[in-house]
């Protein structure tokens, strides 16, 4: 079985990329991240624009260069904000998904262990993290996997008609 995801018939893979698999917690960690890359954007526009002022000062007739060089400074921090933005936007959701997907499917792997229903082991997509989690959770309910195994098993042998039975 191909974990979902990698396999292009799997309606999981569509619907893993059209839409986040824990939106609340993408978003507020994706939020963060553009909080901390503004936050840093303006700390370097505080600190540029402070240092400009101080150069414009000491620089002879330097009164004239003060109001250029403040006009300067907020253009080239609404660029990079600007250009920061999208970046910090795209590699938030990217970073995201490869821990709330894992997150998502190893959450759908132990609730279809717990109800019987899941027989095979938990698959990642190449680049998730939690590998070693995965791991460590397929060794872990691999006896109850093979319980869930043995009774479906059981009763699928038992739904057989009896010559069927015999032929098998």
């Amino acid at each position: 079985m191909e974990p979902a995801g990698t396999d292009p018939s799997n309606p999981m893979r569509s619907r893993r990329l059209n839409k986040l698999s824990r939106p609340g917690f993408q978003l507020r960690l994706t939020g963060t991240f553009l909080g901390l890359a503004l936050l840093g954007q303006l700390l370097q526009f505080l600190l540029a624009s402070t240092f400009l002022q101080f150069a414009a000062r000491d620089v002879a007739g330097g009164g004239d260069l003060a109001a250029p060089a403040a006009a300067v400074s907020l253009k080239a921090f609404f660029l990079a904000v600007a250009v920061t933005t999208p970046v910090v936007l795209a590699f938030g959701i990217l970073m995201t998904h490869r821990i709330a997907g894992p997150a998502c499917r190893l959450t759908s792997f132990l609730r279809d262990v717990a109800e019987g229903v899941q027989s095979e082991p938990c698959n990642l997509r190449k680049g998730d993290e939690f590998k070693d989690l995965c791991e460590q959770v397929n060794r872990t309910t691999a006896p109850l996997r093979a319980r869930a195994l043995m009774s479906t098993d059981a009763r699928s042998t038992a739904e057989r008609p009896a010559d069927e039975c015999l032929a098998a």
